[in-house]
């Protein structure tokens, strides 16, 4: 997928936005203290790319692309460059202990590339000859006003471009985090190409047999019932009695007719029951995982972090009881009695 400068911009605003909305709006930074200092400054950080005039989200070249792309909006585009000339011209002079006079720009790009990304001696020797509270309304000052730009060139961005190449990222492989040693392991998932990222093979029946050897008791029972619970999901009338004896029944109000249960699962595509059954800590909650994009048997044995694995977990109220189906979905820690 090629990403122009434009979506270049789209995608990094938008991460941008997220911190943004931890970082409190400026009405709540209005005070010198450290918290606002701290937030402050990280948002400068952030924000330093699109300042700079030689990046590629440079936010006088996205608006300048952007008036070569989309004319009909000449006016807008226009005023957003004049709001951010404002910005690099304005009367604002910053005059030092020992007579330096700088205006905002050069502030701000002493304290960025001083203190923040390359502890340049000269700016540093500068800065030591600036007062901190007033240096913090300096960048105050700075990002808000660029930060107020950048948004509303966000938005206007997001209403002209196509976006779905951005939102809509299909993987053709898993993603995952490896856990083992790579130099004994190897990626030998074949018949199953969405998982052939992970660490481990193709599986035959009789790996299966042998992993069936080794299930518990318990083990078994929970595997029986998830496959029994997924068989009927796959009828085209599920019978509500039986789905109501594998569940843990103070759930059935949120099962109702299962047929939210069932849409659900019709949309993990060629799923796969994991053999692996996990437990908590005290033993009274178990977890099996449905693998999407499953055509064929594969095994890992060495560990793995895969997200976006959807799990049933199975709950027993003493060591007496049966196992019973408590969710269909994310990983719980805990479970209401």
């Amino acid at each position: 997928m090629y990403l122009d400068n434009l979506k270049l911009f789209i995608i990094t605003v938008n991460e941008y936005k997220r911190f943004s909305l931890q970082l409190d709006n400026f009405d709540e930074l209005d005070n010198y203290n450290e918290l606002s200092y701290v937030k402050i400054n990280t948002k400068l950080m952030l924000l330093r790319k699109y300042g700079n005039k030689k990046g590629s989200v440079s936010i006088e070249n996205i608006l300048i692309q952007m008036l070569n792309k989309y004319p009909n909006n000449i006016g807008q585009l226009k005023q957003l460059i004049a709001d951010y000339k404002k910005i690099e011209s304005q009367q604002f002079t910053y005059i030092l202990a020992d007579g330096t006079k700088l205006n905002l720009y050069e502030t701000i790009e002493d304290v960025m590339y001083g203190m923040y990304l390359h502890a340049d001696q000269d700016r540093i020797k500068r800065l030591s000859s600036t007062e901190e509270s007033l240096r913090f309304i300096c960048v105050r000052k700075y990002v808000e006003d660029l930060e107020k730009i950048v948004l509303q060139t966000f938005d206007l961005l997001v209403s002209l471009e196509d976006v779905s190449c951005i939102k809509n990222i299909n993987h053709s492989r898993a993603t995952a985090i490896y856990l083992g040693d790579t130099t004994k392991n190897k990626q030998n998932i074949k018949k199953s190409p969405y998982w052939s990222n992970l660490y481990g093979k193709d599986g035959t029946n009789l790996d299966l047999a042998n992993i069936e050897k080794g299930f518990t008791t318990e083990d078994m029972e929970i595997i029986l019932k998830c496959l029994d619970f997924l068989n009927e999901l796959e009828k085209d009338k599920i019978s509500i009695k039986k789905m109501d004896n594998l569940i843990f029944l103070p759930t059935k109000k949120d099962w109702k007719d299962y047929s939210e249960t069932k849409k659900f699962y019709s949309q993990i595509v060629k799923p796969g029951l994991s053999s692996k059954v996990r437990y908590n800590k005290e033993k009274n909650m178990a977890y099996v995982r449905i693998f999407p994009q499953v055509d064929d048997l594969f095994i890992i044995d060495t560990p793995h972090i895969i997200t976006n694995i959807c799990e049933i977990c199975l709950v027993k109220i003493n060591n007496k009881s049966e196992w019973k189906i408590y969710s269909m979905g994310a990983h719980l820690k805990s479970f209401i009695k």
